[in-house]
């Protein structure tokens, strides 16, 4: 796991501005560093180096492999590099190092880019031809590490943060409308798009051949609607008892990857389904206790956090467990540096870069259990949009509507919602989850220099652009997810902020095949009734606490709003009385926040604006250039 960058075209102090570029990604390889260059192709790379596979110097980078033809700036883990590697020396290839870095580059050469169908890990790289003088972006199937690239007069750059993209000097830092619309809409940056204009985020499942002058080709090595439709067919004739067998398979063989490392692997526990599934799995192949790790934070404004059900976790696996409880005055502290760390604002990620801090004192890998809920319909929009996707409603819906005109509440409001929901066209389905601002809100909010780029229904635009073909609601619900809410803010934020603390965090359940044949079976073995995340459940049951499996889904929360109310009051109110939220925001909006700081229902917007105003001082970016 790194940090990569580099530079094609011709320009001055190109070996300067790699320097630049990699001091901007320390944190990410904080183990090394390295730069090569060939002067007359006009191409340099960079890496910086976190080592968890052969930590010898044989495993820097850049790295070239056999007759020098092929150089490779990489970052991720390619999980079954041993099984590579054995095929590719039954076809008489050398290796001068034990990395899965020289089997990627073995594999080029054998291969070219039919080596990414092989490949099963995360992953962004770049690989260089010299005798083709011809540059390869390359990024994982579901976008997991990230890879940035921008082109300009000067040439083309890429890399793996927004920051090393601006030190390269190839960017003006002038902030994209687009991405402050997502961002106040969604609570992160819609991908392709960045924050910064002219700046783009590669496709996952992606490869971009960059070749003299203008030629440009990207191929699409895997497509997730058209490997899930191709598995459907035979998944649907598996007995529920098979494909709960099944899963466990999967599950089992992804931990066994996953555990591949020659650092201590950890775990990041929160104490739901997922997580300790993880970890349980994960005590069976080490030999000795599974190091977990926790957050929590002060039971303030009538929330409560999880380590009660973490720590019972912990105890039933027999893990070597540690707990961090965050105070209020230790975001206050440590807020200047998540800003610094997250890259790109986000409203999400906070608890990752607190449990991550904690965590890369004593480990360099941890699993995580990011991205179950999306496989496993573990969201409970999963059954609203199930129940809209139905044309007609049925007679509990119509008396419980019926009902509730006439007497609002609680009990009758679902069925409310979901005849409201299947008014709505598909995409503005989709659009309304986890809505921030709504269109008309952004319009009231944004000053008219940035609004007059706006497009109403923009939201719903990009969600028409990942739907999948796929008629299974539950099926469609997990793709758009994947896509969608996952890529743009769960992966991004994780990366960002684990990385930022030396440390590589592993989303175990999103190891691709275990995604194919997740998301291609049939929609009620995932979704039973209310009961959520049924094959998951049951093909780790033997494994978890009884009680975990019948509590209820309760999330996890950090009390922002309490924060923002106390202990980062002072810093939010001059953040909005400032020059920069002034450039971005009418005042009339401005007042409005000022004025509804201790309105519970106004953190997450706050909360966003904070982070937003706070990335674009800390940054020096140009509002309005």
């Amino acid at each position: 796991m790194c940090g990569i960058a580099g530079i094609y075209g011709a320009c001055e102090d190109t070996e300067i501005r790699l320097s630049r570029m990699a001091a901007a990604m320390a944190r990410r390889g904080p183990d090394g560093h390295g730069i090569w260059q060939d002067a007359d192709a006009g191409i340099g790379l960079a890496h910086t180096r976190l080592s968890i596979i052969d930590l010898s110097c044989a495993g820097y980078q850049p790295m070239t492999y056999g007759d020098k033809r092929f150089w490779i700036t990489f970052n991720g883990e390619i999980y079954n590099y041993q099984e590579l590697r054995r095929e590719l020396e039954g076809g008489g290839a050398i290796f001068a190092t034990h990395t899965d870095t020289e089997v990627i580059l073995a594999g080029w050469a054998r291969w070219g880019h039919g080596v990414l169908d092989r490949l099963r890990g995360m992953f962004a790289f770049a690989i260089w031809d010299v005798l083709n003088r011809s540059l390869a972006l390359c990024r994982d199937r579901m976008g997991i590490k990230p890879l940035l690239w921008a082109e300009a007069k000067a040439g083309f750059v890429f890399g793996s943060t927004l920051k090393a993209i601006k030190e390269s000097g190839f960017v003006e830092p002038i902030i994209e409308p687009n991405g402050i619309f997502d961002l106040l809409a969604t609570g992160s940056v819609c991908q392709p798009g960045t924050m910064i204009r002219s700046v783009h985020s590669l496709d996952p499942g992606t490869c971009l051949l960059v070749g003299p002058g203008s030629l440009r080709e990207s191929i699409r090595y895997w497509d997730l609607t058209g490997a899930v439709t191709a598995l459907q067919p035979t998944l649907a004739r598996y007995s529920y008892t098979d494909a709960v067998r099944l899963i466990r398979d999967l599950l089992d063989e992804a931990c066994r990857y996953n555990l591949i490392a020659d650092v201590p692997v950890g775990s990041f526990l929160s104490g739901g389904v997922d997580s300790t599934a993880i970890t349980a799995l994960m005590s069976r192949h080490m030999h000795s206790p599974v190091k977990s790790f926790s957050i929590g934070f002060e039971e303030t404004g009538g929330m409560r956090h999880e380590l009660d059900d973490a720590r019972l976790a912990a105890s039933y696996i027999g893990c070597d467990h540690t707990e961090i409880v965050v105070t209020g005055r230790d975001i206050e502290a440590a807020f200047d540096d998540l800003v610094s760390t997250i890259d790109q604002p986000s409203f999400d990620g906070t608890n990752t870069f607190l449990v991550s801090r904690a965590a890369g004192a004593t480990v360099k890998v941890a699993l995580s259990g990011l991205g179950g809920d999306e496989l496993f319909a573990g969201y409970g929009h999963f059954a609203l949009l199930r129940n809209a996707a139905s044309p007609t409603a049925g007679l509990r819906e119509r008396l419980s509507t019926m009902l509730h005109s006439i007497r609002p509440n609680r009990f009758t409001m679902p069925s409310v919602r979901v005849s409201a929901m299947r008014r709505l066209a598909l995409t503005e389905r989709y659009a309304r989850l986890r809505r921030g601002l709504t269109d008309d809100d952004i319009v009231y909010a944004l000053r008219e220099e940035l609004i007059k780029s706006f497009t109403p229904g923009f939201l719903e635009v990009y969600i028409g652009s990942v739907l999948g073909q796929i008629e299974d609601s539950v099926a469609q619900t997990s793709l758009v997810e994947c896509r969608h809410y996952l890529l743009n803010t769960l992966l991004r934020d994780a990366d960002a902020m684990s990385m930022g603390h030396g440390i590589e965090v592993r989303p175990m359940m999103l190891d691709h095949r275990l995604v194919e044949h997740s998301l291609a079976l049939p929609s009620h073995f995932k979704l039973q009734g209310s009961r959520q995340k049924a094959i998951l459940k049951d093909s780790v049951a033997d494994m978890l606490p009884p009680s975990l499996l019948t509590r209820p889904k309760t999330g996890f929360t950090l009390p922002l709003g309490w924060w923002l109310r106390h202990e980062l009051r002072p810093r939010l109110q001059t953040a909005l009385d400032g020059k920069t939220a002034r450039s971005i925001f009418t005042e009339a909006f401005l007042r409005n926040c000022q004025g509804g700081i201790d309105e519970p229902s106004n953190h997450r917007t706050l909360w966003t604006m904070l982070v937003l105003i706070s990335w674009i001082d800390s940054n020096g970016i140009v509002v309005g250039g």
